[in-house]
């Protein structure tokens, strides 16, 4: 959970919600503050700081229980506009189905990424 607006005194999520309960209106000032701390936004400010990175690696489950899929996607499709390097894997699995196959992936994708070139 995004935990942005942190309030020990709202049980049971302990966050300020961007939302009035039971209307449902939104609560601006907390939405933006939710959104500045959403990656498929945020990114974009930091450009600068993200294109002197040698690289970096997306990877996500197609089967995402928390449907992160879509944001992968949408921040895959703006990084190369951006000029970020990048590189974007989906595999067959879900949030953490196939986490430590994933884990073991992330060494050797770091050895090509940090190589050195003459």
């Amino acid at each position: 959970m995004i935990e942005v607006t942190p309030n020990v005194n709202r049980p049971p999520f302990f966050v300020d919600l961007p939302i009035e309960f039971p209307s449902g209106a939104m609560v601006q000032e907390l939405w933006d503050k939710w959104l500045s701390d959403e990656l498929v936004v945020s990114w974009r400010p930091r450009g600068d700081q993200l294109r002197r990175l040698r690289g970096i690696r997306l990877d996500v489950g197609y089967h995402d229980e928390f449907d992160l899929e879509y944001g992968h996607r949408i921040l895959s499709r703006g990084m190369p506009a951006a000029g970020i390097a990048h590189e974007a894997v989906e595999h067959d699995g879900t949030h953490g189905s196939r986490l430590f196959e994933r884990i073991q992936l992330s060494p050797q994708w770091l050895s090509r990424t940090l190589r050195v070139h003459d």
